[in-house]
């Protein structure tokens, strides 16, 4: 598995960004707003847009650097305009799905702009009025919301539109709108130029890299998972390996979702052949990643670890005859662990068989091995698939936002809406409705204390607060992200005092460095917020060097500014209608529990009558989903969350390791009930009752997350030992046939969500037993 330097580094940087969303996204920004540069200064230059008339006579020299310094102050502020439309326009991109409804939207985008700017500029004269069309404004767009992307991205303009005219008051006023409109509209021009020739969005080609990205994050995994299995004592590689099947994960469904437009599709292939695939892809390597995990800490003998290895190291380099080789060599010395007819008393009391455990973990290991080898077989033989024919649109799990998932913004919706178990959480609000209402908070508290702090530039307290409600949606990371900005501000205030003072002179490598700085702050932006901020601290500084205002004392009042800013949106979101993280990991755990138990459901009527699985793969595809949300909503401060019932600190690891186990006992449903043949009747009523206790169980925990109050009087019933009585009757000859497989999940299945419950501090009792 190992590689040359450059391969290692060149798989690390795919690997870390699917489908080189991150990297078109920063390079299509700075791409667009270097060209908008330099358009909107042609423009400037040759029609005399925005520049005062010097008028006839000579001028003295008081009055001509006078004049020179306006001219120059109308390029660099048309620049500026331009700019943002560029940076705004590359996020609009992966917001909408199809191209035509993309070139639709960027046509539109300067309408809502010059109308705010138009606000901006009549009501500059009138301090008071124009301070509170800002608040009004900005609480609008977030009002917009509720049309979706193409609202969401109306809101931003118009408040956008409205900063730059008020910004710009000292420089112009509403009678140079009509210019404005021109450098408006250059702008939107070149943004939709680069957006429709150097970064086309081909959804094919984005299909086709994401699938590239899955098979790299392949690789990483199976290295990741070898490294654990070399070193079992390592808690930091186990974690790291814990991230990557995240990764992973995230990436198959990035994948599904694309598959829904059938532009994406490869000639020849259909969505439901590709699904499949990717799906059965990620399953086997999942799988052979965590019983791997588990086998190392199992103490295997060396010639069972040998194998092991060489199934990860044949994984690792995508080569499926290796790795069957290595599984059957398993596969052999696990037949040889079984006592043969003809095995003397006197040898088979000598025989130290494998505890039963590990067998099963070994035949699972192998099993999940033969099937990416076959997956990998079928890549190979035929790369654009059509086994599966298309039964209409393809409707996948998830939707995406901006190119990504959507993290925990649809449970943080559906938390808005619903009525919490504490007094704070007892408003329901539409989450645009709520975010409105913050917004208009806020932004008065930023122009208030921030005109105290300093009376000409509190906007940028108002833009700290305006930014900190973007992809955030819920007090927790909205505090987050404050917290973040001002950390990055802190950063680029050095930064930039330092390009500041180096660069006063040279306005072309200025220009250089801003670009430079912008590209890294959006290609880390995903990494941490305060990276843009970073980036975006640089780029004001050197704008103040070209403006002749430049100064450290200037960059202090900014951080004081974005201080003020970020610290009323934080106490704004903690206690005027706040989305409590609690409520929203509540909300996430019932979802993830109501996914899984239709994943049961599903696979105890496939036990009991086997039919096409394709509805148990989208339900495990929707589980998937509801695991995604839990780890968005969770991971910020995972350590200080607390639940319902949860005392002492939250949502403790046994919580986190039992919702974890859980998706991951559901999953293996999928594998063991594919090929498993039917149960008996009467084996098949007992399975039914078993499964109803287990869904009337978990109903116990969701109302315990519900309702709040008077958790430790819940109870959780055990339904594992029903589950092992329908495994027992049965004339199974082994415990690795596909359905004792099966009842075995379930019986995990039933032991992760008592975890859960006792997590939550709910009572834990067996059929005939007291609390456990």
């Amino acid at each position: 598995m190992a590689r040359p330097l450059p391969t290692e580094w060149w798989e690390r940087f795919l690997a870390s960004d699917p489908g080189l969303t991150r990297l078109r996204t920063a390079a299509q920004a700075v791409a667009s707003i270097a060209a908008a540069m330099l358009c909107e200064w042609l423009f400037v230059r040759l029609t005399g847009a925005l520049q005062v008339d010097p008028g006839p006579g000579r001028l003295t020299a008081e009055q001509a650097a006078a004049v020179a310094a306006q001219h120059h102050a109308a390029v660099v502020m048309a620049i500026m305009v331009g700019a943002v439309i560029g940076m705004i326009s590359a996020f609009a991109g992966p917001m909408f799905p199809r191209p035509r409804e993309l070139l639709i939207s960027l046509l539109l985008m300067p309408l809502p702009m010059i109308a705010g700017m138009a606000i901006g500029l009549a009501l500059a004269p009138f301090h008071l009025a124009a301070l509170a069309s800002l608040v009004v404004v900005l609480a609008a767009g977030g009002y917009l919301r509720r049309f979706g992307a193409r609202g969401f991205l109306a809101g931003q303009l118009l408040f956008m539109g409205d900063f730059f005219g008020f910004f710009l008051a000292r420089l112009v006023d509403i009678s140079d709108l009509g210019w404005l409109i021109g450098i408006i509209a250059v702008g939107s021009a070149v943004a939709i130029a680069a957006q429709f020739t150097l970064f086309y969005p081909s959804r094919r080609l984005a299909l086709r890299r994401m699938r590239r990205s899955f098979a790299v994050r392949s690789g990483r995994l199976a290295a990741a998972a070898l490294t654990v299995v070399d070193h079992p004592d390592d808690r930091t590689e186990a974690r790291r390996l814990h991230g990557l099947l995240i990764r992973l994960n995230e990436t198959a469904l990035m994948i599904d979702a694309q598959l829904a437009d059938p532009a994406a599709l490869p000639h020849g292939a259909t969505a439901a052949a590709l699904h499949q695939r990717v799906f059965d892809a990620e399953l086997s390597l999942t799988n052979i990643a965590r019983f791997a995990e588990r086998l190392a800490g199992l103490e295997l003998p060396a010639d069972l670890l040998r194998p092991v290895r060489g199934v990860l190291l044949a994984v690792g380099d995508h080569d499926p005859a290796a790795a069957e080789v290595a599984a059957e060599e398993i596969r052999r010395q696990l037949q040889s662990e079984r006592p043969a007819d003809r095995d003397s008393p006197t040898e088979r009391a000598h025989r130290t068989p494998l505890p039963r455990t590990t067998q099963i973990l070994l035949h699972r290991f192998c099993t999940s091995t033969t099937g990416y080898a076959a997956v990998l077989r079928s890549i190979r033989s035929e790369p654009n698939p059509s086994f599966l024919p298309d039964e209409g649109a393809f409707d996948p799990a998830v939707t995406l936002s901006g190119g990504w998932l959507p993290g925990s913004r649809d449970v943080s919706a559906t938390a808005s809406t619903e009525r919490g178990n504490r007094w704070i959480d007892r408003v329901r609000l539409e989450p645009y409705a709520r975010v409105s209402i913050q917004m208009a908070v806020a932004v008065t508290a930023a122009i208030v204390v921030g005109s105290l702090v300093s009376p000409q530039r509190f906007y940028w307290a108002v833009i700290a607060a305006f930014v900190t409600f973007l992809g955030a949606h819920n007090a927790t990371e909205q505090i987050r992200k404050s917290v973040l900005r001002v950390v990055g501000t802190v950063i680029g205030v050095f930064v930039g005092a330092v390009m500041g003072h180096l660069l006063a002179d040279h306005t072309r490598i200025s220009v250089l460095v801003v670009l430079v700085a912008l590209f890294f702050g959006l290609y880390l932006l995903r990494v941490s917020y305060a990276f843009m901020t970073i980036g975006i601290t640089v780029m004001m500084s050197q704008l103040y060097v070209q403006l002749n205002e430049f100064s450290d004392s200037l960059l202090l009042e900014r951080l004081a500014e974005t201080a003020v800013g970020a610290g009323v949106t934080a106490l704004t979101v903690a206690f005027v209608l706040p989305i409590r993280i609690g409520h929203v990991v509540a909300v996430a755990t019932r979802e993830h529990l109501t996914a899984l138990l239709e994943v049961v459901d599903l696979a105890v009527g496939q036990l009991c009558s086997p039919d096409n699985d394709r509805e148990l793969r989208a339900a495990a595809r929707r589980l998937d989903v509801a695991y995604q949300a839990l780890e968005s909503a969770t991971s910020p401060s995972r350590s200080r969350l607390r639940l319902p019932g949860a005392s002492g600190g939250g949502l403790r690891d046994k919580f986190w390791y039992a919702a974890t186990a859980s998706r991951y006992y559901a999953r293996n449903l999928v594998v063991d009930t594919r090929s498993s043949t039917p149960l008996p009747e009467q084996a098949g009523a007992d399975l039914a009752t078993a499964a109803k206790l287990l869904s009337t169980s978990a109903g116990e925990i969701i109302e315990a997350l519900q309702q709040g109050r008077e958790v430790e009087q819940r109870s959780y019933l055990r339904s594992a030992s029903l589950f092992d009585r329908v495994a027992t009757a049965l004339d199974d000859q082994d415990v690795t046939t596909p359905r004792q497989l099966a009842l075995r999940d379930l019986e995990l299945i039933d032991g992760a969500l008592a975890s859960i419950a006792g997590s939550l501090r709910m009572q834990v009792r067996g059929l005939d037993e007291g609390p456990e």
